[in-house]
Order: structure tokens, then sequence, then C-alpha cells
């Protein structure tokens, strides 16, 4: 058979529409094996994904054919997209950290003597601001964790409502960031601006983060005495605050319409010079090569390698995807909804079920609106419905369980990082704690499904005519 002709066969597997899925399912099952092993490190990924792309390569009738699918979908644009945002934000992530940023925003609660239910509502705010800034809850819960979980114990405020907001202000900013990688894969997937998103996500956002405040504050407080906080607030200081310049003017270039890599680029390069120019850093900070050593290191390569693992297994995972789409899986998925969906809202609720029900299953929340954002797309476009509107449904669907569920690897990071305030006397919290004083996560769900059952929020494609 001819190379084209070989390309142009369909995609079929042993085993009918089983043998498509089942390489689909090896990944599943070794999520949840990492998940329940509290082994969150992304790397462990790799193999799994590695092995369920051989799998397939087995099952399909066509190797040559399944080969080719694979090579398609990893080289999407949308794919290189994503790669080159992570690898991006992640220096920038990295950045914000080193310079400062955190102890500067707890150096402003301890000034105006925030504690109790107050310190609770205001580190549910910081880690709010870090997880906009830097796009990403586990690296919120990773940074702020060790400095604002101790020092709330100690000011009184109570230790599982405390991780809580941590917990809660990851997600907050995983859902709203422009640089968050829900965020891209849910504008990308849908084929709309990151800036259209994230101004229209607003109004799904602030109700819950907003209402989530109040509960924070009002379960917030601890029964323990405040205690002595000169050790906490000697790591407080408010020279990082300049560093706030960076997520500020990200999220306006984006709001803009400027594309999502150019904002990158001027986040990393002004918040170099930054900085730079505030002292906080060195150049030597940024690169420098180790002749000792022989190798390169820095806060530029550091944050760097922070997004290879994500984006090795997108690249992989989307391949794997791509090969689902090609086998008829999706397209039998649309089917379906077509035979079933007669209107605009029961297309909102099938989507935001759909993404409930597969983020349970994949355990990872851009996994998620990657597998089920083209049945979205098509499901969508049939009744006109707006690609901000499916992107928002996707994106806040995909970030309520995995901030809320025990075996997620971001609330199980949680669980693992509370043992920082162990040797200041405050437990280490269960998963299923955290989860539950998760109160921005909840307050997200019910905005959603009240926004889907009732209609708020919705817009049509017409509607920019």
């Amino acid at each position: 058979m001819e190379a084209q002709e070989i390309k142009k066969a369909s995609l079929t597997f042993h085993g009918g529409l089983g043998g498509a899925v089942f390489p689909f399912l090896i990944v599943v099952g070794g999520a949840i094996y990492l998940g329940v092993a509290r082994v969150p490190d992304i790397y462990g990924y790799w193999p799994t994904v590695a092995f369920a792309l051989v799998a397939g390569m087995l099952l399909a009738k066509n190797r040559y054919r399944y080969t080719e699918v694979l090579i398609e979908g990893m080289s999407q644009p949308i794919v290189m997209i994503m790669v080159g945002a992570w690898l991006f934000a992640s220096v920038i992530g990295n950045l914000m950290y080193e310079t400062g940023l955190v102890e500067a925003l707890i150096w402003i609660c301890l000034k105006i003597g925030l504690t109790g239910g107050l310190f609770t509502g205001a580190t549910f705010i910081i880690a709010c601001l870090v997880g906009t800034s830097t796009g990403t809850s586990v690296g919120t819960i990773i940074t702020c964790t060790p400095i604002l979980y101790p020092a709330g114990y100690l000011l009184g405020a109570h230790p599982v409502a405390l991780m809580g907001a941590i917990l809660g202000g990851g997600a907050f900013g995983d859902n709203l960031s422009p640089i968050s990688d829900t965020t891209i894969a849910s504008a990308f997937t849908q084929r709309t601006d990151i800036g259209g998103v994230v101004k229209s996500r607003l109004k799904y956002a602030f109700p819950a983060g907003g209402i989530a405040l109040i509960f924070y504050i009002l379960f917030g407080k601890g029964s323990t005495a405040i205690q002595e906080v000169d050790a906490i607030a000697q790591t407080a200081s408010p020279r990082g605050l300049p560093m706030l310049l960076v997520p500020v003017l990200i999220v306006i270039l984006c709001l803009k319409g400027r594309h999502l890599l150019e904002a990158l680029f001027w986040g990393m390069l002004i918040g170099c010079l930054t900085g730079l120019l505030f002292k906080l850093i060195t150049f030597k900070d940024l690169f420098r090569l180790e002749r000792a050593s022989g190798n390169a290191q820095g806060i530029i390569l550091e944050g760097m390698k922070g997004g290879v693992g994500i984006s090795i297994f997108t690249i992989l995972l989307i391949g794997l995807v791509y090969s689902l789409q090609a086998a008829g899986v999706i397209g039998r998925l649309i089917s379906w909804a077509e035979r079933v969906i007669v209107s605009a809202r029961q297309a909102e609720f099938i989507m935001m079920l759909s993404t409930f029900f597969t983020n349970l299953i994949m355990i990872q929340n851009t996994v998620t609106i990657v597998s089920v954002g083209e049945f979205a797309r098509q499901t969508g476009e049939r009744f006109q419905i707006h690609p901000n509107r499916r992107a928002n449904i996707l994106d806040v669907a995909a970030n309520v369980f995995q901030h809320i569920v025990p075996y997620m690897v971001t609330v199980l990071i949680a669980s693992a990082y509370s043992q920082y305030g162990e040797k200041y006397g405050a437990a280490k919290l269960t998963p299923i704690a955290i989860g539950l004083h998760n109160y921005h996560s909840w307050m997200l769900l019910a905005v959603l499904t009240f926004a889907v059952l009732s209609g708020y929020g919705q817009r049509f494609l017409k509607d920019d005519r």
C-alpha cells in the first residue's frame, strides 16, 4: 500500500471501540495509582502515557496510520502554544518566588495586625494573588504553605480552614489566571482568545471568591491563643512588592487582546528588569555557568525546567487524544449528543457533567479540558453557544472537584505540605478535611450549576454581531 493511501485509511482497533479506549484507561489507571500513592510528580505520568501509546500501537489494525495520527496530534499548533506558555509561565512563577513576592504580601498582613479569621481571609486573598500571578494551584500551595500555614496557626487561625484557604486561593488562580494551563487549554480548544475568556470569566470567579472569602473569615478563627510570631515576622519583607507589576502587566496585555506568548515575553522581561533594578536579584541569579560542576543554573533555567514535565506529558497525551478522535470516539459522542440534546441549556448541562465525570477519572484538570474540548466545541457550535461561554464551563467545571476530592494531586499536596506547621504545634491535616474546607471550590460549583440551570452569563455567537 502506498504511503498516501495508508495515511487516508481509517484508524481502527482490534476490539473496536473498547480497543480504542483501552490505552486511555491505562493513563487513567496510572493517574489513580500515583494519586493513591501520594506521588504527585508529573514525571511519573510519562511512563504511563508511553505505555498507553505502545498499547495503542499493538491494538491498532493499521500501525502506520496510528503513527501518523499521533504525529498529527502532537504537532498541532495548540500543543506548541501550550508548551511555550507553560515553559515561560513557569519562569515567571519561579521569578515571583525568588524575588520575595509572597514574603511581601505576608508583611502587609502582619503590619496591619490581621489575626484569627481575618488572617484566614487574608491568606485566601494572598493565595488568590499568587495563584493568579503564577497560574498554578500546585505552585501556590508549595509557595504559600511553608510560610502562611505556620504564621496563621500562630496568629490564631483555624488550621483546616487556613489550608482550605490556601488551596482555594490556588484554585481561584488556576481558574482565572491568563497564564494558567487550564485557561490556555479551555481557550484554545474552543478556538477563542485568552483575553476575552479571562474577561468573561470574572462573572463566575468573583461571586464564588467573594462568598468564599466571607466563609473563610467566619469559620477561619481557631481555638488556640495567638502565640509568639517573631520567627515568622523575620521572614516577611516589603522588598518584593514591586514584582506585583509583572502579573498586572500580563493580565492587562491579555485583556487587550495581545497574544499570550507576547504577554509572557513582556512579563519575563519586565520581571527580570524590575528584580534587577530593585536589587531583589542579580544577573547571576537569573543565569550562570557553574564551571566546577559543568552545568548551567539560575532562575530562568530552573523555571523552564519546571515546565518541562507538564509539556512532555501534554505532547504525548494529546497524541493519544487525537487517536481517539481519529477512531471516531468523539464523533460517536457528538452523534449521541445530537440525538438527546435539543437546546443550548441542555448542551451546557451535558458539557458540565461530562467535564465533572472526566475529571474524576483523569485526576488532572488540563487533561480533562483537552479530552472534553472537541466535544464541547462541536456541540456548542451546533447551538451557537459563544466560545467564551464554552471555555468558561469547561474551565470552571475542571477546577471544582480537582481541588476538593481527596485523591486529587492538588489536595494530596496540600495535605503533605501541612507538615510545615507541625514544629509550631499545628497538626498535619488529612486530604478529606482540607477538601471539605475549600470553600472556594464549593462556591465555584454552586455558581456554575446556577449559571447553567438559570442561563446566568449565557452568551451566543449572534451577540457579537
